[in-house]
Order: C-alpha cells, then structure tokens, then sequence
C-alpha cells in the first residue's frame, strides 16, 4: 500500500488536513523557482523566517527596554499589544493547552494600560486635536 493511500485511512482533523493542502500547493508553486539553488525553498523559507523573528525579538527588546527606562510608556504599551495579540492567536487556534504565559502577559499588560490609559485618549478619539 502506497502512503498516499495510508494518509487517506487516518483520522484528520480539517485544520490539519488544510494545512497540508497549503504546504503542498506552495512546495509545488516554489519548487520550481529554487531548484537550481543550493538547499532550494527551504533554505530560502528559513532565511525569511529568521529576518521576521529577529524583527519581532527588536520590537519586544525595544518596547520592554522603554517599559523599565518609564519613557514612552505608551508607545511601548502600543508595540506590546499587537506581540500579545498575535501570541494569544496563536495559542488560541493552535495550542490551547499552552495557553498560561500569553494570557499572563495580557493581564500584565492590561495592568500597566489601566495606570497609563490616560494617555490614550487621544489615540481613541474620532478628530484630531487642534494645534494652535
């Protein structure tokens, strides 16, 4: 029995069943375009994803160094809320068994919010104020 067949027995869920259909779509688009170079699509994959992960390690060092120094403690409260947004996706369409630490972060970041939140009513608010 061939393992295209094998894979057709087992019980999967549709999520996972989804991704596989996208990792073969974009195995078969990308093939094509880096066969010729050394360690082909996956070389270039992990490339990409370690330049986002650096970018994302930037914002968290720069956002939480701003939280300790107590400058632009809003900025970084804004740099943080997208990071734990993104955390909390994942750990809620993904993993909720890991759940802990993201939803520690939350409540400590709504715990500094709710002492800064002064600071954000001009964010929020529907007009500009005037500078004059």
């Amino acid at each position: 029995m061939k393992l295209e067949n094998r894979r057709s027995y087992r019980a999967v869920s549709p999520r996972a069943h989804v991704c596989d259909l996208r990792a073969e779509r974009i195995s078969t688009i990308h093939s094509s375009a880096f066969a010729d170079k050394p360690g082909g699509f996956a070389v270039h994959y992990c490339k990409h994803c370690f330049a986002l992960l650096s970018l994302l390690f930037a914002v968290q060092l720069a956002a939480g160094l701003l939280l300790l120094s107590g400058y632009f403690v809003p900025l970084a409260l804004i740099l943080l809320a997208a990071e734990i947004f993104n955390i909390l996706a994942f750990h809620l369409t993904m993993a909720q068994t890991t759940i802990g630490p993201g939803l520690l972060a939350a409540v400590l970041w709504v715990t500094v919010f709710l002492q800064h939140r002064h600071s954000f009513t001009e964010v929020l608010s529907t007009k500009p104020v005037s500078q004059g």
